[in-house]
């Protein structure tokens, strides 16, 4: 019996947030942002986010507004901006 093929669907970015970013990374990502301990109205600057694993985790602890720019444009979907309120 052959063994079922992996889902290797999609662009190359997003087999690699599907497949190596929980993995790898998504395991101490909750470590590092508890340990980095951000309060609500501070800012926060990831630097060399990749995929945003740790960023993705940081609005319920310092607010759901801010902006994201990636220097490489392979990956222009994961820029985003929310407006902040007040």
């Amino acid at each position: 019996m052959t063994p079922p093929s992996p889902d290797v669907h999609g662009t190359p970015g997003e087999i690699y947030d599907r497949h190596r970013v929980p993995a790898i990374f998504g395991r101490w990502a909750p470590d590092l942002v508890e340990l980095a301990s951000p309060r609500a109205g501070e800012r926060v600057l990831d630097v060399a986010c990749g995929s945003g694993v740790v960023t993705r985790l940081l609005p319920p602890r310092v607010g759901a507004c801010g902006a994201g720019r990636r220097l490489r444009p392979q990956r222009p979907s994961q820029e985003g901006r929310t407006p902040c309120q007040g």
